[in-house]
């Protein structure tokens, strides 16, 4: 089950990340030309990853919502507490990214 949503993740995200980095791959010259520019892509990556690690801890904290209710072994049990674990681990992530554009802007901007 673990491999299959690994794979639509990533059958998922590639297209995605493909699509958005299209625009930048056909522009002859660089995209950065102040401050400001490094400023807005790195808030404009950091939203992107708050939103996907979001996005994939629920959906793994529903999952492991559902393994919790059909557990009948207690290793079901216990692997679905560390699927607990590993969604709280990605909504860290997403609270850190912000986080680190915070820190990246205040940093470039004095």
């Amino acid at each position: 089950m673990e491999k299959i949503f690994i794979q639509t993740t990533k059958s998922v995200l590639l297209p995605v990340c493909l699509f958005l980095a299209t625009p930048y791959a056909s522009l002859a010259e660089s995209p950065i030309n102040s401050k400001e520019d490094i400023i807005n892509i790195i808030t404009n990556i950091s939203q992107w990853m708050y939103r996907v690690f979001f996005i994939v801890a629920v959906f793994y904290l529903l999952w492991a919502a559902f393994a919790f209710l059909w557990s009948k072994e207690p290793t079901d049990a216990s692997k679905a507490r560390m699927r607990v674990f590993y969604a709280v681990i990605a909504i860290v992530i997403a609270l850190l990214s912000t986080a680190f554009s915070s820190i990246i802007n205040s940093f470039l901007s004095s």
